[in-house]
């Protein structure tokens, strides 16, 4: 009976051992934990500090900059004194070559990309396609295949009877220049952007040369219309050609080529847009394609005549060069799509 009573007794001063080490424990622990979290606070506030230091800085120094530089007093002695650092610095070192660099720091490895890579130029002038550059087709049978020849594939091509029902088509020089003169409806000069001829005569404005040329006997004269008054009277004498898909639209501007008994002066034909239309209004000329540089080694180029109502049609992988082989009146329309 006195051992089971010093059992039970020795049991309970072991609970109380257990339990007191317990509490202190946790004492400990809290105690543990509440300076950790006081470090941590302190670590962040810190932290915080120090980051938010630098933008208030930063933020302050552009303030200053801007209050500075919008002061005019200021301003002036700034740009004063960079002007002298400048010149100064320029019997050292010539920066002309920073203005007229495309690129602050030149690349020799640098390649410009385009969509011309060698797999779209062997698939434009390969055997399948190959055979259709240059072929004629009617405009109605174009229709369904303008998006596989032209459009993806890239091969030029020349459609008939699309001009038929153009008021444009049964125009002659005369006709045009009168339009182009007419003081009822006048045309500005600055919608004219680019003139060039060669007729040696020199006359006041290029609506006055473009009049005189109906008297002239050989003459070759060249514009671009670039502005509403010339696209209003150019969109009222063609149509939309039928031949061209819903993702593709005529732009504003268009190209005038006009030249008689002139078969010396070849030109070639501004064009940078995705498809390029060259109608032949009157007359006959000789029409040269040239694929862009980086087409050169697969595709070559061709020669072909381009008769009165036909329409050459071309993608920008091509460049055109052609001359009037007609003794007479030759009119040519450039109209570009995207």
């Amino acid at each position: 009976m006195k051992d089971t009573n010093r059992i039970s007794e020795i049991e309970k001063n072991f609970d109380k051992l257990r339990s007191f080490f317990e509490n202190e424990n946790s004492k400990i622990s809290n105690k543990f934990l509440k300076k950790s979290k006081q470090i941590v606070n302190q670590i962040e506030s810190d932290t915080w500090f120090r980051r938010n230091i630098w933008n208030f800085i930063t933020v302050s120094l552009i303030i200053l900059a801007i209050v500075l530089y919008n002061w005019d007093y200021f301003k002036f002695y700034i740009l004063y004194i960079l002007r002298l650092v400048i010149l100064l610095a320029s019997y050292f070192y010539d920066f002309t070559q920073f203005y007229q660099n495309n690129c602050l720091v030149s690349n020799p490895n640098f390649v410009p990309r385009t969509r011309f890579d060698p797999k779209v130029c062997r698939f434009a002038c390969g055997k399948s396609n190959g055979k259709k550059i240059l072929k004629t087709y009617e405009n109605e049978k174009i229709k369904k295949l303008f998006d596989k020849i032209v459009y993806e594939s890239d091969v030029p091509v020349i459609i008939n009877n699309e001009m038929n029902n153009w008021k444009l088509s049964k125009m002659q020089l005369k006709d045009i220049t009168e339009l182009f003169n007419n003081p009822q409806d006048p045309i500005l000069q600055q919608h004219l952007c680019y003139f060039d001829h060669t007729i040696q005569e020199m006359f006041e404005t290029k609506i006055l040369t473009l009049e005189k040329t109906q008297y002239l006997s050989n003459f070759s004269v060249m514009w671009e219309n670039c502005g509403k008054s010339t696209s209003k009277k150019i969109r009222k004498l063609i149509q939309r050609p039928s031949f061209l898909p819903n993702n593709l639209e005529l732009v504003p501007n268009s190209w005038f080529f006009v030249s008689k008994n002139n078969t010396i002066d070849s030109l070639n034909i501004p064009a940078s847009l995705r498809i390029s239309l060259f109608c032949q209004i009157s007359g006959k000329s000789k029409i040269k394609i040239i694929p862009v540089h980086e087409c050169k080694q697969y595709c070559p180029s061709k020669s072909i005549f381009i008769k009165q109502g036909q329409i050459l049609v071309y993608s920008d992988l091509w460049n055109v060069e052609f001359k009037s082989v007609a003794q007479e009146e030759n009119i040519v329309l450039g109209l570009l799509a995207q």
